[in-house]
């Protein structure tokens, strides 16, 4: 005699799991994205070794998450992560050391929407990626490159002429006058510009 059987079999489907991103998964260094599971599963595993329904993202590289939901069936997702580096800037100063009336400064080569800036107050001064520079003070040049990305210099001091030590010279005195760099430590250069700034 042969004894009848009847087996019902479930297949259940694999849970769909999709990695949703909180905004865009290209952004500038120093940024992140919010990246979670689109929907509530038992577990969660991310190849960053996390166990939490999201993640926060910092750097270049494809993130992975496998899921196992309540009938025990697990399932993977992955995205890809782009981060751009910022412009790396520097400020070059035409000539040799010695303080002048104007001071010309150029910014590193290769981006584009240079903007230069007072230190101190913030405020805006120039554009371009040359500037002439025609007061003293400290300097910083802002730019992107093709990821849109801004970058920020270092400080540049500038001195200027007008801008070290003033002598004033008896006008009565008729002997020589002699300056040197003990008394004048401030004078760095090898000449020294006399200017008549007397009303006659």
């Amino acid at each position: 005699d042969y004894v009848k059987k009847i087996i019902f079999v479930t297949i259940k489907p694999r849970p769909d799991v999709k990695i949703i991103a909180q905004k865009a998964t290209t952004f500038c260094e120093g940024d992140s994205v919010t990246l979670s599971s689109n929907k509530t599963f038992a577990q969660y595993k991310w190849s960053s070794g996390a166990s939490s329904k999201s993640i926060i993202a910092k750097t270049t590289g494809t993130y992975t998450l496998a899921v196992i939901d309540s009938a025990g069936c697990d399932s993977t997702a992955s995205i890809d992560i782009k981060v751009i580096a910022k412009p790396i800037l520097k400020i070059t100063q035409k000539g040799d050391a010695c303080p002048t009336d104007t001071a010309e400064l150029t910014a590193t080569d290769g981006y584009s929407n240079y903007r230069w800036f007072d230190s101190k107050t913030g405020r805006q001064i120039d554009t371009g990626r040359t500037v002439v520079i025609r007061k003293g003070g400290t300097y910083c040049v802002k730019a992107i490159n093709e990821g849109l990305c801004e970058g920020k210099s270092e400080d540049k001091i500038i001195t200027l002429n007008f801008d070290t030590v003033k002598v004033k010279l008896a006008s009565s005195y008729t002997g020589e006058y002699f300056l040197d760099s003990i008394n004048y430590s401030a004078m760095k250069c090898a000449s020294v510009k006399i200017r008549n700034v007397s009303a006659s």
